[in-house]
């Protein structure tokens, strides 16, 4: 399955919030859950034009991952790491909850580390996830990320501590 990375615009707002609500009971089950702010649809489109201003200042850099359809099926970003000066960004990615198993993250990754190189020049890739969540860690570990600490205890969810695994990939 082919795959596509579209830069986040304000006119991916409906598409986006829909994809949420649809996911939102799946990602309270496995992250710390968003505000429930975040739900209400005016707060959802300022958070957008947030996202974007930040987007446009290059703090950060948004995506959606589309399948070879054309269909929503997860988003990730590059959050830019003000102490690098512009050299390194952190990594997150959430796929929909009827896409995880597919190959999809692992290609995404893939082409979020060619996008860092080619086109925002970074250097460094940083990258967290659940101990526990090992197919995430084959994710990043397949495109090249390397363990560089695991940190116990380090969050919560659904009141049960999740000990934190940090990855870094060079470019």
């Amino acid at each position: 399955m082919e795959i596509t990375l579209e830069k986040l615009d304000l006119k991916h707002a409906n598409e986006l919030y829909k994809f949420e609500l649809e996911n939102k009971l799946f990602y309270e089950k496995n992250w710390t859950p968003r505000p429930e702010t975040y739900y209400i649809k005016d707060q959802f489109n300022l958070i957008m034009k947030e996202l974007i201003k930040e987007q446009q200042q290059g703090k950060c850099f948004l995506y959606l991952i589309r399948d070879d359809t054309g269909k929503l099926v997860g988003r990730m970003n590059l959050n830019a790491q003000s102490e690098s000066k512009g050299k390194a960004a952190e990594l997150g990615y959430r796929m929909g909850e009827n896409d995880i198993g597919k190959g999809i993250a692992g290609k995404a990754v893939g082409k979020i580390l060619i996008i860092a190189r080619e086109n925002l020049q970074l250097e460094i890739i940083t990258a967290g996830t659940a101990k526990d969540n090992i197919p995430s860690r084959k994710i990043l570990e397949k495109n090249g990320f390397i363990l560089k600490q695991i940190t116990p205890k380090a969050f919560q969810i659904n009141g049960k501590w999740i000990d934190d695994c940090q990855y870094e990939c060079l470019l």
